[in-house]
Formats: C-alpha cells, structure tokens, sequence
C-alpha cells in the first residue's frame, strides 16, 4: 500500500513537471518525457508484478511443502503402528502355536497312555493273567533294560 502511494506521488511529480516542461520546450520534449514516463512505469510495475508472482509462489511452494510434512508424519505413524499390530499378532501367534503344541502333545500322551492300557489289558486277557497296568505307563518307572 505504502509503494503505491509513493509512486502516486511522484507520478503527480512529474505530470507537473511535464506541464511546466511542455509550457517552456514544446511538443517534442514534452511527448518523450511522458514516453519515457510511462516507460518506467511500466516497468516499475512488471517488476511489482513479478515480486508479488515470486511471494505467491513462495507462499505456495511453503505450504505445499508444509502438507508434504504432515503427510510424509502421517505416513510414519502409520507405519509404526502398523508394524506394532504386525508384532503383536506374531506374539499372539507363537503364544497360540506353543498352546497348541502343548494340547497335541497332552492328547498324545493320554492316547498312548491309553492304549498301552489296553494293550496290557487285551495282552493278558489272551495270556490269561490279571493286567497290572491300571495306572497309566507315563506315571510308571520306567525300566531301562529291554525285555
């Protein structure tokens, strides 16, 4: 606003003084000094032009790198919080795997524990004698001498 009125003033400067000038030179000077006059408005004002198209592009090329910022912490965080999900579902995933190892080597046990049993059982109902492996074999002493 300020540089629009100091150049109000000197245009009114020299309109004044190109009044004056043409009074005592004549045409000729008078028409070049408001061509050169207007000359240099011009330019004063592409020159204007350009620096308020340079401040508007600062601003823009300023904002658009604010946004990329947000996006590239945007995308950061999502990025960790995903990884962190992905952690905990492959905890949650060995957790539940070594259950499961656990459960199938419990049923294992009491199946073969079972049909030792009644291995025993069918064995001595043939041979004719009463069995003797009531209790489950795992409970058992083992013996390490083979029979």
């Amino acid at each position: 606003m300020a540089e629009t009125t100091i150049l109000n003033e000197k245009t009114r400067r020299e309109v004044t003084e190109l009044i004056g000038a043409e009074a005592r030179e004549g045409l000729v000077p008078a028409l070049m000094l408001l061509g050169t006059g207007m000359a240099e408005r011009s330019a004063s004002t592409g020159v204007g032009i350009l620096r308020d198209v340079g401040s508007e592009a600062k601003e823009a090329i300023g904002a658009a790198l604010d946004l990329f910022e947000a996006w590239s912490k945007s995308a950061s965080r999502f990025t960790r919080k995903l990884a962190e999900r992905a952690q905990l579902l492959g905890d949650d995933s060995f957790e539940r795997g070594e259950q499961t190892v656990r459960v199938l080597l419990r049923a294992l046990r009491s199946s073969s524990d079972g049909a030792a049993s009644t291995v025993s059982q069918l064995a001595s109902t043939l041979v004719g004698r009463p069995s003797t492996a009531s209790a489950p074999t795992s409970m058992a002493p083992r013996s390490t001498a083979s029979a």
